[in-house]
């Protein structure tokens, strides 16, 4: 996205007022299980409004986009008053380029979950748009959270990959239109994934993803599926136990009605 790609370059490292106020809990408290935390309030270079590059907050990885036209916007308070990045469907991503060794490769257990707005229109945008991703954009060795158009609705896709065919699937149950929490948990040997809080789904699936390239508002690999909406938070974890689980989203699910 091109607009407001002027002025000077600054970084953003502050948190949106009143948001996390009254939190006594954040993703950090997961210590060594939390992999990486991207949010919206910390961590962005900016060239005037267009963000060129992301830190996340454990680590400090950093996600880039050297093309100006291809950069998201940051809005400080574009959701519910919050702070977010503006994706435009047309090339707006970040990624790693080849950065390895972030996150567990082939069949070690790994999770995603994200608070987005998911912008596109049902019946008009049948296109698959990728809101987060790792992996080397195979289908075979991916793992992706898309947004997906089924039967005139918009629907939450997953897919993680296998090795061969790989294993995509769909959440039926929520229409996949403005805000969301959602969860992506791929195990050995199955995959559970979830939207808003709700019952979560699942399917056997003997997971072996690269975890090669990693990217937000795209594949991997930062080429196709671009992302339309804002984008609020994004994690990547090891396999959670219940009670970590539960408070990560809980926490998420508060940013989501913000």
């Amino acid at each position: 996205m091109s607009a407001g790609a002027v002025g000077g370059v600054g970084r953003v490292g502050w948190q949106s007022a009143g948001v996390h106020a009254a939190r006594s809990w954040n993703p950090l408290f997961l210590g060594s299980a939390l992999l990486a935390w991207w949010s919206a309030d910390y961590g962005l270079t900016l060239s005037g409004s267009a963000v060129s590059a992301w830190a996340d907050r454990k680590h400090g990885y950093t996600l880039t986009q050297s093309s100006p036209a291809a950069r998201p916007i940051f809005s400080a308070t574009g959701f519910g008053g919050a702070a977010c990045l503006i994706h435009d469907g047309v090339d707006d991503c970040l990624n790693n380029g080849a950065a390895s060794g972030w996150f567990p490769t082939g069949s070690a257990g790994l999770a995603m979950y994200g608070v987005c707005q998911q912008d596109a229109p049902a019946v008009s945008d049948t296109a698959l748009r990728c809101f987060a991703a790792i992996g080397n954009s195979s289908f075979a060795t991916d793992m992706r959270q898309r947004r997906q158009e089924a039967f005139g609705v918009n629907r939450y896709n997953t897919t993680v990959g296998n090795g061969g065919t790989g294993t995509s699937l769909r959440y039926d149950a929520v229409d996949f239109s403005s805000r969301h929490m959602m969860w992506l948990r791929a195990e050995s040997d199955r995959v559970l994934y979830s939207i808003d809080g709700n019952e979560p789904a699942s399917a056997v699936n003997a997971k072996s993803v690269t975890a090669e390239q990693f990217a937000i508002g795209s594949l991997p690999n930062g080429t196709t599926q671009y992302w339309l909406g804002r984008v609020r938070h994004v994690v990547v974890t090891d396999l959670l136990t219940t009670e970590q689980a539960a408070q990560l989203t809980a926490y998420l699910m508060a940013e989501r009605y913000l």
